[in-house]
């Protein structure tokens, strides 16, 4: 090869020609160009794979931008790589009214995920937000709430010695087992702590109790633990470390009011249905919103970037990004 083919013809009409434009280059002998040549079967054979290589080469290296990438778990990979965290399911919010049968003042207790049933709305639950220690105002207290599901997640320091990645060390990882999972809504228990949420467990480097909440490429939500969270797992077999969190419907789980009407399983806190004349949302719940599709991340995650003024890059990850 001299270096004049052209490598800009990429489609199967050009690399035709090429080929054929390039025959009388390297032999005289060669003079049937006819369809019917067995020769003409070859090229057209080597024209149409290499042109379908093309394709496939150009599909690769347009996932490689976000511009132009449509596989969302490239999509994902990106913007993690943007160091932009993708937003989880967002609950609806709302206020639960208990109205008592007397003005008696009463201490009220109860705790975080409380479980509220809107029995007339396909069973749509929701979940105090907030562990409530407050007294009633004339035999009425305000209790504010968040659509979901309660879920409880227990793990041992021998699960997670266990839990391996690919290149054999412990994984940092924690999967939650669904895409669904409300934003803000996980937390993490362990005797004698709480663990602080923060948005990037990744540039904590000064360790501690940290985690934070992602989507890896897949859709699927995890928990990011601390550099050292290994060092912080109990080591008592018994102890276990808890991680709460709710499964949301999203734009799904809003209800109109009034119809959050009934509690679930009340088995904690001091409140006692007999003792109520309504339970109920006084008002409309509001602020769900679905899991963004891939258009809307995308611009999302430019917006992203545009507001850090640069990309992320290795380098901020070595040498931590400064405050």
């Amino acid at each position: 090869m001299d270096g004049t083919l052209s490598y800009t013809g990429r489609d199967v009409i050009d690399i035709r020609r090429a080929l054929v434009d390039r025959v009388p280059k390297l032999t005289d002998k060669w003079k049937d160009f006819s369809e019917s040549d067995l020769g003409m079967v070859i090229i057209e054979l080597i024209a149409g794979a290499q042109d379908m290589q093309n394709f496939y080469f150009d599909a690769q290296a347009f996932e490689t931008f976000l511009d132009t990438a449509v596989q969302p778990k490239n999509v994902y990979s990106l913007l993690r790589a943007m160091n932009y965290r993708i937003p989880l399911v967002g609950s609806a919010k709302g206020v639960v009214r208990l109205e008592y049968k007397d003005s008696l003042e009463r201490d009220i207790y109860i705790p975080k995920y409380y479980q509220f049933l809107c029995s007339r709305n396909n069973n749509i639950r929701y979940l105090a937000s907030e562990a409530i220690y407050t007294s009633t105002v004339n035999g009425v207290v305000d209790i504010p709430v968040f659509e979901g599901e309660y879920r409880e997640k227990s793990v041992t320091r021998e699960q997670l010695s266990t839990n391996l990645t690919s290149a054999g060390t412990v994984s940092r990882r924690i999967y939650l087992g669904s895409e669904n999972v409300a934003d803000g809504s996980v937390e993490i228990y362990q005797e004698g702590c709480i663990w602080e949420q923060v948005d990037d467990a990744l540039l904590m480097y000064e360790g501690g109790y940290y985690y934070s909440t992602h989507v890896d490429n897949t859709g699927e939500v995890y928990i990011l633990m601390s550099v050292n969270f290994m060092d912080l797992m109990p080591t008592n077999p018994s102890e276990k470390v808890i991680i709460k969190y709710a499964i949301s419907k999203g734009v799904a789980g809003t209800v109109k009011a009034n119809q959050i009407d009934s509690i679930l399983a009340p088995t904690e806190g001091n409140i006692h249905p007999v003792d109520l004349k309504y339970i109920g949302n006084p008002d409309d719940t509001y602020g769900a919103s679905d899991i963004p599709d891939i258009n809307t991340l995308k611009i999302l995650g430019r917006r992203n970037a545009q507001n850090m003024g640069r990309y992320i890059t290795l380098g901020d990850y070595e040498n931590k990004i400064p405050d």
